[in-house]
Formats: structure tokens, sequence, C-alpha cells
């Protein structure tokens, strides 16, 4: 009986002491901007104090209160995306390190970017095959611009013991009309501009060559002419040269862009069978110094847009990473709790001899 009580006491005794370790309250994750970086700002979505900048109490309340209203935008004052902005956050014996993407870095892995934006809609891998080097080149760079690659808006950000992270991101619940505007600001404007210019040019010239005065000083014997009458005549001429060579110049300009607006049509008549373009901003992660770059092309409606342009923020994409499991307790922990099982049952024992 003493023998059977003791067992159960060891037992007993282990079981409360993994219970106690297996139930210990998780530390939140600790997050830190670095004191010197200011170039991040947290949108509040509440009017009269919309962005609050370089506030880290408000940047981590923006990614850590649940609320998809809110989140904090990395580089947010640069243009230029050359260097990386960003914040760590640590939970026991894991860092994370989420940042913008500079150009350097993207230009390094925007082949693999590419492949993603292309098995995620099939209509771009086609038309994309079709367009000239320097139409593929454009494409790419409107695409950067409209997604906005170098300063990722932020709405939640977790990372837990395990190592598991989770992420999510603002953006366009659909972004073409965005890249269809930008490409028709590009190619579209400039080929009705330019073909408006032909038209005044030829205009010019038409006004010279019919004008009577032209007509009658080019008719006749230059040296029979005054030397005000040849000074005119030879403006005629000046005037004439300069308007052919800028026609030349347009009308070579013009051919380009017809050639170019033909891609135009091509690309926007594959962007007209995809229902909802869903492209995300990207972000660097770390997780105790192994980079990656996340980003995503499926998205889900936020159900509300950026107070300052109306049209921001209408898509959510998330991002997670599982953890590893916690493990069970070394050996040498369940042998000290044994060893504490087995002290309090030889008490016990001890106490009921005396008894």
């Amino acid at each position: 009986m003493a023998t059977s009580l003791k067992k159960l006491l060891i037992g007993t005794s282990v079981a409360v002491g993994i219970s106690a370790i297996a139930t210990l309250p998780a530390k939140a994750a600790a997050f830190d901007f670095d004191n010197s970086e200011s170039n991040y700002a947290t949108y509040t979505h509440q009017d009269g104090n919309l962005w609050i900048q370089g506030n880290e109490t408000a940047a981590i309340s923006a990614l850590t209160d649940g609320n998809l209203q809110t989140n904090v935008e990395l580089n947010y004052n640069s243009e230029n995306n050359d260097a990386s902005v960003g914040f760590t956050v640590t939970a026991g014996k894991y860092t994370a390190k989420v940042s913008s993407v500079t150009t350097e870095e993207f230009n390094a892995f925007s082949g693999e970017w590419l492949k993603g934006l292309f098995n995620a809609y099939q209509p771009l891998q086609t038309v994309w095959n079709n367009l000239t080097a320097p139409f593929q080149t454009l494409a790419l760079d409107t695409f950067k611009k409209v997604v906005g690659f170098g300063d990722p808006n932020i709405a939640e950000f977790s990372l837990d013991k395990t190592g598991a992270m989770s992420m999510k991101t603002l953006g366009f619940f659909d972004l073409k009309p965005k890249v269809q505007t930008l490409l028709s600001d590009r190619i579209t404007s400039p080929l009705a501009k330019a073909n408006a210019g032909l038209d005044a040019l030829n205009k010019q010239i038409n006004n010279i060559l019919n004008s009577n005065t032209y007509k009658t000083l080019s008719a006749a014997n230059y040296n029979s002419l005054s030397s005000s009458q040849q000074l005119l005549l030879n403006n005629f001429k000046t005037q004439l040269s300069d308007l052919n060579a800028t026609k030349i110049a347009l009308t070579t300009s013009i051919a380009t862009l017809t050639e170019a607006q033909k891609q135009v049509d091509s690309f926007n008549n594959a962007l007209n069978q995809i229902q909802n373009l869903q492209i995300s901003e990207i972000t660097k992660v770390e997780l105790n110094g192994n980079a990656q770059y996340v980003y995503g092309f499926n998205a889900q409606a936020s159900n509300f847009t950026a107070k300052d342009d109306g049209q921001s923020y209408s898509g959510v994409f998330s991002w997670s990473q599982a953890g590893k499991p916690v493990g069970v307790p070394e050996p040498s922990t369940i042998l000290g709790l044994i060893a504490v099982g087995g002290l309090f049952g030889a008490t016990y024992h001890n106490r009921n001899k005396k008894a």
C-alpha cells in the first residue's frame, strides 16, 4: 500500500510539474522601431489626425490592435527605395525583422515575382510572350509604380514563441483601373498629343506655303529681290526647314507610339479577362536572419477605403508561416521533477513510519 501510494505521489508531482510548465502564460512579443528611424507613419483612419509620423507607440498599437483600418506605412517619406525601413519583433528565442524592399532587392528577385504573377493570372503570361522587350520593361515598371513595392502598408503582424508569424497588408482589391490609367498616361495620351502636334505642324507649314507673300517671293528670281524681300524669304525658308525637321522627328515618335499602342491594346485585352487584378505590396521578412520576400496575388475585400484618396486599402492580403511546436521538456527537467516527487514521497513515507 505504501509503495503504491509513493508511486501515485511521484506520478502526481511529475504531472503537476509538467502541467505547470505547459500552462505558463506566453509573454507578448516585443516590438521595436529603431529610435533613429522616423521614416514610417501610422494611418489612424481618424479625421483630423489621419497620419502620425515616427511615433513608435502609435505604430505598435496599429500593428497589434486587430483593427484593419489602422496600419503602418514603411518608407513613408522617401520617393527613392534605396534604403530599407522596418521594425523588429522578438518572442522567446525568435526575432523577426520586417522591412520595406529596396530597388536593388526587387531587381534581384523580379523574375521570381513575375513568375508568381503569371501563375496567378494566365492571360498576362500569354500576352507577355508576345510583347517587345521595351514594352515588357514598361509594363514591369508600371506594375512597380501601381503596387508601390517600396512602401508597404502593414495592418497586422504577429510572432509567437514557436516562431509562427502572420501578417496582413493593405492594398487594392482591383488594380486594373490603375494599371490601365498609367499605361494610358504613358502611351495613349502621348500618342494623342503627338498626333495633335503633327496636325498643328502641318497647318503651320501649309499656312506658309499657301501664303501669297511666300508664293510671290519664292517664284521670283532671288537676285531680283530687294534685301528686305530676301530676308523675308530666308526667314520663311528657315521656318519651313525647322518645321519639317520637327515633323520628321514627330512622325518617327508617332510611329513608335502607334506600335506601342497596339501592345497596350493587347495588354488591356488580357487585363480585361481578369475579374480582379490583385497584387500585394512586397515586404521583406527575416526570422533569425533567414530572409524571404512576402507578397501575394489574392485579396479579401476590406469593406473600407483610405480617407485621403478614397481608393487605397480596399484589399487585404494575408500571409502566415507556421512555427515549430514546443517540444516536451528536456530529460533533465523530467528527472528533476521525478527527484522532487521522490523526495516528497520519501518524506511522506518517513512520516508514516514515525506515526
